[in-house]
C-alpha cells in the first residue's frame, strides 16, 4: 500500500505576556510572564532528556522513573528550565517588541521559589541603542581636507622598514631571528 505523508505538527507559539517600560532613552524594563503550560512542557522535556542521559545504580539506562529523577535532580532541572525559558522568552520578547538590545539583561525573578503550576514571571532591565534624531544639519558646510602625503609616506616606509629588519631563518627547527637588528638604541 502507498504510504500517506503525515502533516507536520503545527508550531505552537509560546504564550507569554510582555510589558515594556522605558526607564530612560538608553534603558528599558521588560516584564515577561510565561504561561504555566509552557513551563510544564519545558520541565517535561528536561526530565525526559535527563532520563536518557543519567545513570543511576539499580536502573537500566533510560528507564529511571520520573519520581526518582525529581528526588535526585529537582534543583538542577528547575535551574536549567528557568534559565532556558528566560533566555528564549527574552530573545523572543526583544524581537517582537523591536527592542535593540546592546548589553546582556539584568534579570530578576518575581518569585524566588519555582512552581511549575504557576506562570514564570520575571523582569529584565536592559540597555538599548538610543534613538538619535538628526537636527539642524542642513546648511552646514563640509570641508574636505587632503591627506598630508609626506607624513603618510613616512609612516608606511617606517612600517616597511620594521618588517624588513627581522629575517627568519629558513630552518623550521630554528626559531631565532637573524639579520640586522636595526639601529642601536643607545
Amino acid at each position: 500500500p502507498a504510504r500517506v505523508p503525515r502533516a507536520p505538527f503545527p508550531k505552537v507559539r509560546n504564550e507569554m505576556k510582555i510589558q515594556v517600560e522605558a526607564l530612560s532613552p538608553v534603558e528599558k524594563k521588560v516584564t515577561v510572564e510565561i504561561d504555566p503550560a509552557q513551563v510544564a512542557k519545558e520541565i517535561d522535556r528536561a526530565y525526559t532528556g535527563l532520563g536518557r542521559r543519567v545513570k543511576l545504580p539499580g536502573f537500566r539506562p533510560g528507564k529511571i522513573p520520573r519520581n526518582v529523577l525529581v528526588k535526585n535532580f529537582r534543583a538542577e532541572v528547575e535551574r536549567e528550565v528557568v534559565e532556558k525559558l528566560v533566555n528564549d522568552s527574552f530573545a523572543e520578547a526583544a524581537r517582537n517588541e523591536k527592542i535593540d538590545v546592546v548589553a546582556s539583561p539584568d534579570v530578576s525573578l518575581a518569585e524566588q521559589k519555582f512552581d511549575a503550576e504557576k506562570p514564570l514571571k520575571y523582569t529584565a532591565r536592559v540597555e538599548v541603542r538610543p534613538v538619535i534624531v538628526p537636527r539642524d544639519y542642513k546648511g552646514l558646510e563640509v570641508v574636505h581636507a587632503p591627506a598630508h602625503r609626506p607624513a603618510l609616506a613616512a609612516g608606511l616606509s617606517g612600517t616597511t622598514a620594521l618588517t624588513a629588519l627581522v629575517k627568519w631563518n629558513a630552518r623550521p627547527s630554528d626559531s631565532t631571528p637573524t639579520g640586522d637588528p636595526g639601529p642601536n638604541p643607545s
